[in-house]
């Protein structure tokens, strides 16, 4: 598990119902307590209107670095690149704080538990 997209929207769900907390830019699995360091990103879903994926962005999940490095302005759920807006997921990069073939099979089957 090198590198894990997940939306807002799972961890705002996730911590109501106490299956995660945060600290700072960690999120701990109650189950488990295995702790994913979170980076935000966006998931590219479509180009805004009619316009074209010049770039091939869309399906792509770009954090806050790689945007800026793009010269991209993101803005809630759109990013600007160049002449084209794109409509996308907010959300964060996941990466494990100790990356371990233990530590990603509670990770993931935590995060399946989750989504059910």
């Amino acid at each position: 598990m090198a590198k894990l997209f997940i939306p807002q929207a799972d961890i705002d769900r996730w911590m109501s119902s106490g299956l995660c907390e945060l600290r700072a830019d960690l999120m701990v699995l109650r189950e488990g307590g295995v702790e994913l360091r979170l980076r935000p990103a966006a998931r590219f879903v479509r180009v805004a209107g009619d316009g074209i994926d010049r770039r091939a962005l869309v399906g792509k999940v770009k954090d806050e670095d790689a945007l800026a490095e793009l010269g991209a302005e993101a803005y809630m759920t759109s990013v600007l690149f160049d002449d084209t807006a794109y409509d996308v997921e907010a959300g964060f990069v996941a990466t494990l704080v100790r990356d371990t073939r233990e530590t990603r099979q509670k990770a993931l089957s935590s995060i399946r538990a989750f989504s059910n």
